[in-house]
């Protein structure tokens, strides 16, 4: 009998490999969820290594991977994310970018948190180029990246968390985040 998965992770790419093999690897290392999810990498026409890591990738993960692809005529990005959510088995969504690396606990928030009839829309921190290029497979395994969060970054999201908590215009609208 075939899983029910119960997550779709939609995860939009055009042409960043680095980045896009960096949050595979961070998906690959999600708790809790084992079974419960799949992840759809819809790409906007990379004519890079983009579809090698993806096959590569599929080849060692513990749960479903999905390559979908289009030709490149600009930047499509809704175009990736449509392309996603009809090639998704769940019936739950996260649309995400190539460029987001999640916590362990991230996809399991998203299961607990869910409800009929909500949409959730979660924020990230923003790394530097000098950080980012820092990211290795140590770093995500480890968690260490998260130290290197500038203060002003967390005081940002932290800042929109309680905006966001008490502002009656975002009913129905809430962040999940890590």
């Amino acid at each position: 009998m075939p899983l029910k998965l119960e997550l779709s992770v939609v995860l939009t790419t055009y042409q960043r490999p680095a980045h896009l093999e960096r949050s595979l690897r961070s998906l690959a290392l999600q708790r809790g969820v084992a079974g419960k999810f799949e992840v759809i990498v819809a790409d906007d026409g990379s004519m890079d290594q983009t579809p090698t890591i993806v096959r590569n990738f599929a080849h060692t993960a513990d749960f479903p991977v999905k390559w979908i692809t289009h030709p490149h005529r600009g930047f499509r990005v809704a175009l990736c994310r449509n392309d996603g959510a009809r090639a998704s088995s769940a019936p739950y969504l996260l649309f995400t970018d190539s460029d987001c690396i999640f916590p362990a606990d991230h996809l399991q928030k998203h299961l607990i948190a869910r409800r009929p009839g909500i949409v959730r829309a979660g924020d990230c921190f923003r790394l530097d180029q000098e950080s980012t290029e820092r990211i290795d497979a140590a770093a995500i395994t480890s968690g260490a990246y998260c130290a290197w969060v500038p203060r002003e970054e967390r005081q940002r999201l932290f800042q929109k968390r309680i905006k966001d908590h008490y502002c009656p215009a975002n009913a129905g609208v809430t962040s999940v985040n890590s």
